[in-house]
């Protein structure tokens, strides 16, 4: 954000040079967007999409926009694959990309977990293979209550890279734990865009975490947390503990459109696990899906909640490549 008279001045150099130029005149504005008694013109999701389509229209244009990263944002490497932090008109987004994609852009969705360190590490394992085999893997999170809220973000993040960058209009999603709240609660109002799901340890049953046997009435076992449950009460309005473990938001109801659409899930397992305990959410969940007509795996492990991810991703990637249907 400069000043319109250093704008101009920017311009004419850079026109000097054979590089396009685009100037964006924002009313009722100071530096960084900041508003000026009114609402900014053209708004704040509005520069951000005018920007995107600049870099994206230009690409191609000259040397100088040549060098311009393959997704506008910050670049840095992980793993020794590009990484982008992607400005969509919901938020950033972290798009990790393969050296050479694979045919049809096929993409990987996941959450705020990814990429961390200790518990989590070993579930990275499957992603940098497919990253080999030339998958995309788009880090968005949605809301970690599994608010309908959060879709926007990941909705946000569908329409950019299926519209603008080729992506498949179909994709693969995991998650681990919590994760599985916003999972669910995207893709069952999407069903038709997702070909398979793998579940990690996920939290299927909100009676069960972040309820636990601390919410009276949960009949659960588990540990809870006292935090996320309360911010859960508080996302959805939920006035009380009764009304929150009545109201139907865990993914084991919200399972019916999956069934319905073919999409095959994969979870596994600890049976050790006591945050998340098998017999409270993916053994239900499990059990409905079935009744409902869907296809679903349970792979076990002898192991508590942490550490996420199989030692041997080979039946995570055997499944996920099963499902991607490269035509699309």
């Amino acid at each position: 954000t400069i000043p319109v008279k250093h704008a101009y001045h920017m311009q004419k150099k850079a026109e000097s040079l054979g590089a396009p130029v685009e100037i964006v005149i924002v009313k009722n504005a100071g530096h960084n967007w900041r508003k000026v008694g009114a609402p900014i013109n053209p708004s704040t999701d509005e520069i951000v999409e005018r920007t995107i389509h600049f870099f994206v229209e230009h690409e191609d244009e000259t040397d100088v926009v040549e060098e311009v990263n393959q997704f506008p944002g910050k670049k840095t490497d992980f793993r020794g694959f590009e990484r982008y932090e992607v400005p969509t008109t919901k938020g950033i987004i972290s798009v990790v990309c393969p050296k050479q994609a694979a045919p049809g852009k096929p993409w990987l969705w996941r959450s705020m977990f990814w990429g961390n360190a200790g518990a989590v590490k070993p579930f990275l394992a499957g992603d940098l293979q497919l990253l080999e085999q030339g998958y995309h893997v788009v880090i968005v999170p949605g809301n970690v209550s599994g608010h309908p809220k959060g879709n926007e973000s990941i909705d946000a993040a569908y329409h950019l890279l299926t519209q603008t960058y080729g992506f498949s209009k179909t994709l693969s999603m995991a998650s681990m734990s919590r994760e599985t709240l916003a999972l669910f609660r995207w893709a069952t109002e999407n069903p038709e865009k997702v070909e398979s799901i793998y579940v990690d340890n996920g939290v299927c049953n909100v009676h069960s975490w972040p309820g636990g046997k601390l919410v009276p009435g949960s009949h659960s076992n588990g540990v809870g947390s006292a935090r996320s449950w309360n911010l859960l009460k508080k996302t959805y309005g939920f006035s009380s503990d009764e009304e929150a473990l009545a109201a139907k938001v865990s993914p084991i109801d919200l399972l019916e459109p999956l069934a319905r659409a073919g999409v095959p899930i994969l979870m596994r397992c600890g049976t050790k696990d006591t945050t998340v305990p098998y017999e409270e959410n993916g053994a239900i969940l499990k059990e409905r899906f079935e009744k409902l007509g869907g296809d679903i795996q349970i792979i076990f492990e002898e192991k508590d909640h942490h550490p996420h991810g199989l030692k041997d991703p080979t039946p995570v990637l055997e499944f996920i490549k099963k499902n991607t249907n490269t035509g699309k």
